[in-house]
């Protein structure tokens, strides 16, 4: 069975993941090595969670109603009963996820690397 990611909490980790790692990059900030290792977690974080079998979709559903109309052949009142109806919309569909797991871990990897590199010389 595959299992459904919500699609806004897929896209707010992907706006926090992008946002620290770019904003890890600026040394000016004080934060900056901070924000540089919570940009890597999160890419790691969003690489793990595609590894199962997973979709990114939203998913609607209308809840069971009754209404009443006019049946017009006898003139009599009838009530009827609308299912519940569900709708889902894929946005990302599982085959496409197991591409994502390496553009995440690759990501991960180069902030683990700019981590390095810009944080961790000798003398600062």
């Amino acid at each position: 069975m595959v299992d459904i990611v919500g699609l806004g909490g897929f896209a707010f980790l992907n706006i926090l993941s992008f946002g620290t790692m770019f904003y890890g990059m600026k040394p000016s900030l004080p934060l900056a090595p901070i924000l540089s290792v919570l940009g890597m977690v999160l890419f790691f974080g969003l690489g793990l969670m595609m590894i199962g079998d997973i979709e990114v979709a939203t998913e609607t559903t209308t809840p069971s109603y009754q209404y009443q109309t006019i049946n017009p052949a006898t003139g009599n009142l009838v009530t009827l009963t609308q299912p519940e109806v569900t709708v889902k919309e894929t946005f990302i569909e599982d085959g496409v996820t197991d591409v994502l797991i390496y553009v995440y871990v690759g990501l991960a990897t180069f902030s683990l690397i700019l981590f390095i590199t810009r944080w961790t010389r000798p003398g600062q």
